[in-house]
């Protein structure tokens, strides 16, 4: 099984954000056999200008994209081979790739069921809690789509040697999370009990990440039983 993992670089959160730039890496796994072969990453244009507070975090800028192809012309070579994506808290990535119909893997969710006391479960800072050695010039800069991809091949591949099936990862993908804070956003790290109704509407009427979507609901029918 080729699982493709995969992150992505955008000009901002969604909905109103597009790619700038597509990082994957692959795993090969053949029974206990698993293979990480080498990261690949593509930058595209995203048919806006950068903004600045997207710029400060990955630090790709507008004549860095000049010439650039689309990212629908690279997901369609992402696309080309795989048979299963994974990438960390998969739910971001899926606003803007769906993968078709194969099935993915969300190395956070499987981390938060791993190793549940974690002092966090942060694609970089896993590894050395994992005790797992990266090679930094492959895992740095971190908020660029290729290095962020083989810290999490090599998250992935250590879950799946400590004994947790692939098919297993895919199953715990599924389900939702437990979300108490708002995770990304202008409210990030703000609790679900202080988010004001109006974002609380907005997030359900526009966000994709079910999970994100189902704990808004459930915030909004607590707070109208409250009332």
């Amino acid at each position: 099984m080729l699982v493709r993992v995969i992150d992505v670089e955008t000009t901002g959160f969604p909905p109103d954000a597009a790619v700038c730039e597509v990082g994957w890496t692959d795993l090969i796994i053949d029974g206990s056999d698993i293979e990480i072969r080498p990261t690949l990453s593509r930058l595209c244009n995203p048919g806006r200008p950068m903004p600045e507070q997207a710029f400060k975090v990955h630090g790709i800028s507008d004549d860095m994209l000049a010439g650039a192809p689309s990212p629908d012309v690279i997901f369609a070579e992402v696309m080309t081979g795989a048979d299963a994506f994974c990438a960390h808290n998969c739910e971001f990535e899926k606003n803007f790739f769906g993968g078709g119909e194969k099935p993915w893997c969300c190395t956070y969710k499987v981390s938060l069921v791993a190793a549940p006391d974690a002092e966090s479960h942060k694609n970089a800072l896993l590894p050395a809690l994992l005790g797992i050695t990266l090679d930094p010039s492959l895992a740095e800069p971190a908020h660029r789509a290729g290095p962020d991809t083989y810290v999490t091949a090599h998250l992935l591949a250590h879950f799946l040697r400590e004994g947790i099936p692939i098919e297993e990862c895919f199953a715990i993908s599924k389900r939702p999370r437990a979300v108490n804070k708002m995770p990304f956003g202008k409210h990030k790290g703000m609790a679900l009990t202080e988010l004001p109704v109006s974002y609380l509407n907005w997030s359900v009427e526009n966000l994709s990440a079910a999970d994100i979507v189902s704990a808004m609901k459930r915030e909004l029918k607590r707070r109208s039983v409250a009332a």
